[in-house]
């Protein structure tokens, strides 16, 4: 233990933080400190007497004191306390084993004699933490290359161990520079004048040319041209480009941990995505280099009644608190149809209520119900009418605060006559539905969603995907628009939510929605449906200056994002991502000189006689991968317990792998570039989704993994014979 904590304080630990944590932190945590953790008068005399620095490699404990009786620590116990380390080199050349880029790679150190001491991932944010908790391993020095000669020991052993625990009881980090995965914002600085652009107000007709905008402490200040610029202020100039609000994603399952579905049971208000957000998905990096600034996290729709869902601002690098959007109102997610009757997939054991729609529409209505009661209880006690407060139900709180309008429902629907029965049984509770999502045969009860006062936050294109989806058609928003209804277009996917802009240009395609308001379509409607229009969603003096800056017309397909904003401060920068991008190519051929394509220090390996002929030839990486390979995809939720059966053929056409995948789905054709090593990417669509497999061969058989729609499921599977 004081062996780490002194490798610690050689990096930049301060030496009073290390002792309090051996002793005061540890004393707070178990509610003992006005017993122990400090020497204070009065307080029990449990401490220990060193001779020299606690902290210092030398130093030796004599006494120890335990409520006052002394204890004498032996020379002996301390040197056995101490865990045997081999004989290392100190840092000077090296090698590992490397078989992609650094970033995607995995690094194996070895120890003068071979075996692995630890394998250290480089890939996103793993790497500080395997840095941190095997300093041991890594600073206790590095490996001799294998081609090199071996040392020999010229000195009795005894005398070498002293030496080598001199040298080695305080050791010097190797100094390898690990980059983050993405790059924070450079500052905290909120006070901008973005000069000559073309503004997209939202508030006008048509985008503004030529005109300023200043930012000042993270809003908007002003909007014109000649604008002055307060002393503090940073210029951009955007002459010859566009600025736009920050784009909105209303429906994103972007950075939540550990499964976006607790679908055990047909309601689970009380469950609350703020609780899993995972500020450290980089897929929130790749949004705000696509313009986005906000978005709505919603839970699964595995039931009628799902979790409570929360809105966050795209703050990469703050904690996941700091993402809240503290101004908008919480939501709990509905769903109707396939999912939540699990039309499509089993489950072990037996049917889960609801089985049919009339069941979805009576599980509403029941649980509206039993919230009417819990309030009327909670009133009833409040008067002095009960004399015991009724029992706390989180799940009954959470509805009554949608009976109060206090908390919106955002429902994931498809058909018509389920969208009906919504309205009409939110309806004769008195609420109002925030938001339909998807809701792609909305265009057939367009009049009435707007009669009921609904958001619809459609898909602009997807479709064919399942059954209840066949209707859809392209001009589905633009129809609903057309009838009074507030639209937006949603992703449902980390991948899609990058190129929002692009959605929005579909309403002008199908259905001629004039410019500013298809951009309407993933800004100031997405605001108005999420209840946060008065902070968000349009330029306009007094809002939070989220605001996304493009090198051409927003709605173009050859429109990029250069600067995005939140609450003024800059988090993405196209020109600091570029730098970053050079610097962490820099460092990854600083790791690269030294790297091997296989390893050189297996011992066992290199003296083994090889089982097959020296001059036998070796596969090609295409061959590898050549074959037909049938497998399973696994991973709870939507699947069977079983799994899915998929079927994957792959041939070699020259440095192209050809092929198709088979699924439940359907099969798709896909072609791509051979890759050098063992693991193979593929991104296709099949039945209007997005599937990325990304497996790995060894012999025959194949792992890996395969994502849809934000989902990740496993797969393996086994080359099959040539017959």
């Amino acid at each position: 233990l004081l062996r780490n904590l002194r490798t610690a304080i050689a990096n930049g630990l301060p030496k009073d933080d290390a002792l309090r944590a051996l002793t005061l932190t540890p004393a707070e945590i178990l509610g003992v400190q006005n017993r122990f953790g400090d020497l204070a008068v009065g307080k029990t005399a449990s401490f220990v007497v060193v001779r020299g620095e606690l902290f210092e490699p030398r130093a030796r404990i004599e006494f120890a004191f335990a409520d006052g009786k002394r204890f004498k620590v032996s020379e002996a116990s301390q040197a056995a306390s101490a865990p045997a380390t081999p004989a290392f080199r100190r840092p000077r050349d090296w090698d590992a084993e490397n078989t992609a880029s650094l970033l995607e790679a995995s690094c194996c150190f070895h120890h003068a004699h071979g075996s692995t001491l630890t394998h250290m991932h480089s890939h996103d944010h793993e790497a500080h933490a395997c840095e941190a908790e095997y300093t041991d391993h890594l600073t206790a020095g590095v490996p001799p290359r294998q081609d090199a000669p071996r040392e020999q020991p010229t000195q009795p052993s005894a005398e070498r161990t002293e030496q080598a625990s001199a040298s080695d009881e305080t050791p010097t980090m190797p100094r390898v520079k690990l980059t983050p995965l993405m790059p924070p914002p450079a500052d905290e600085h909120n006070t901008w004048l973005i000069r000559n652009a073309t503004v997209w107000t939202m508030a006008h007709e048509k985008p503004l040319p030529n005109t300023d905008v200043l930012v000042v402490d993270g809003r908007i200040a002003a909007v014109g041209k000649n604008l002055t610029a307060p002393p503090n202020a940073r210029i951009v100039d955007g002459t010859g480009k566009h600025l736009t609000p920050g784009l909105m994603d209303c429906h994103s399952h972007t950075a939540i941990s550990g499964g976006v579905n607790e679908g055990t049971n047909v309601c689970t208000a009380e469950v609350r995505i703020q609780d899993v957000i995972n500020p450290e998905d980089v897929n929130i990096y790749r949004q705000l280099a696509g313009g986005v600034t906000s978005a709505l996290m919603l839970h699964g729709s595995a039931n009628v009644i799902g979790g409570q869902s929360i809105t966050v601002k795209w703050r990469w690098g703050k904690t996941a608190d700091e993402m809240i959007f503290k101004e908008a109102p919480s939501g709990v997610k509905f769903a109707l149809g396939e999912n939540v009757k699990r039309s499509n997939f089993r489950t072990p054991g037996s049917t889960r209520y609801p089985a049919s729609r009339m069941g979805v529409e009576q599980v509403m209505r029941e649980r509206f119900l039993a919230a009417l009661d819990y309030k009327r209880h909670w009133q009833e006690y409040r008067q002095g009418k009960r004399p015991l407060p009724p029992q706390r139900d989180l799940q009954l709180d959470a509805l009554v605060e949608i009976l109060e309008g206090k908390r919106l429902i955002h429902c994931h629907s498809y058909r018509q006559d389920e969208i009906l029965m919504l309205l009409r049984v939110c309806e004769e509770f008195g609420v109002r539905v925030g938001t339909l999502q998807h809701v792609l045969e909305g265009y057939k009860v367009a009049n009435e969603i707007a009669r009921h006062g609904a958001g619809a936050s459609s898909f602009s294109d997807w479709w064919a995907y399942k059954i209840e989806v066949y209707d859809a058609i392209p001009h589905n928003g633009a129809i609903m628009w057309e009838r009074g209804v507030v639209v937006s277009f949603n992703s449902d996917s980390n991948e899609l939510a990058r190129r929002m802009n692009t959605e929005a240009a579909k309403a002008v395609k199908y259905g001629g929605v004039p410019e500013v308001d298809a951009l309407k379509f993933v800004t100031l409607n997405v605001a108005k449906q999420l209840g946060v229009e008065r902070y968000v969603g349009s330029i306009e003096v007094g809002k939070h200056a989220d605001l996304a800056l493009w090198s051409d017309h927003p709605l173009s397909g050859y429109a990029v994002c250069e600067k995005t904003f939140v609450d003024g401060v800059l988090y993405f920068d196209r020109e600091r991502d570029r730098a970053w991008r050079e610097e962490l190519e820099r460092e990854r051929q600083e790791y690269l000189k030294g790297l091997r394509a296989e390893s050189v220090f297996d011992e066992r390996k290199r003296e083994e006689p090889s089982e097959r002929s020296s001059d036998a030839p070796q596969p090609s990486a295409p061959t590898r991968f050549a074959g037909t390979w049938r497998g399973t995809i696994t991973g709870g939720d939507p699947l069977p317990p079983e799994g899915v059966p998929f079927t994957l053929r792959i041939r070699q056409e020259g440095n192209q792998l050809r092929g198709t995948l088979e699924t439940p789905l359907g099969a798709q054709e896909f072609s791509i570039a051979a890759p050098d090593g063992d693991t193979l990417t593929i991104t296709l669509e099949v039945s209007g989704m997005s599937l990325t497999v990304n497996a790995t061969v060894a012999g025959d058989r194949l792992t890996g993994t395969i994502s849809a729609m934000g989902l990740s499921f496993t797969i393996e599977a086994q080359r099959a014979p040539d017959i």
